[in-house]
């Protein structure tokens, strides 16, 4: 761990997720735009925590204080380090946390040309940890090739793979 004033820069952790995050969010308030008046649009809540880095200290505390009631939360897609993809590979793992998810993601799955790297199970322990723990469905997407610069002052951001990072 490194002491007060010594934080690394995160570049990739956790910036690179929170980017993916606000692109996103850009992307569908766009295309939401688009839509009818009248269309049946689901509504998605974006948030971005502060992950394990200091004991998911924000999504502990959002699970117990929900802006809308827990149930109604259909799935929560966590984005951590993602803008420093190799080799065209991204490890996705959770599908088996929520019914159907394998079938809902297939299209978008297909049409990527990252590799998907995706266990047989749930890993990392990251902010989808706290909702995994109340029985929310979570995706869990990060880089499947670690760098040697995680939580070191080397991990700024012009080692980035910004297209790379746009394709999450």
């Amino acid at each position: 761990r490194w002491g007060a004033g010594t934080r690394p820069p995160g570049a990739d952790d956790n910036a690179s997720g929170t980017a993916s995050v606000l692109l996103l969010a850009d992307l569908l308030a766009r295309g939401y735009e688009e839509l009818p008046a009248d269309a049946d649009a689901r509504s998605v809540l974006f948030v971005c925590f502060d992950a394990e880095e200091s004991g998911l200290n924000g999504s502990r505390y959002y699970v117990t204080d929900p802006i809308v009631p827990l149930e109604d939360h259909a799935l929560m897609i966590n984005f951590d380090m993602v803008g420093r993809i190799t080799n065209d590979r991204l490890l996705l793992s959770g599908m088996e946390t929520g019914t159907g998810l394998p079938e809902l993601l297939a299209p978008a799955m297909a049409n990527t040309d990252l590799e998907l790297v995706i266990p047989n199970s749930m890993n990392g322990a990251s902010d989808h940890s706290s909702f995994l723990a109340v029985g929310i469905p979570v995706l869990f997407s990060i880089i499947a090739d670690f760098h040697d610069d995680y939580h070191t002052p080397a991990d700024v951001a012009w080692k980035l793979n910004t297209e790379g990072g746009t394709q999450t």
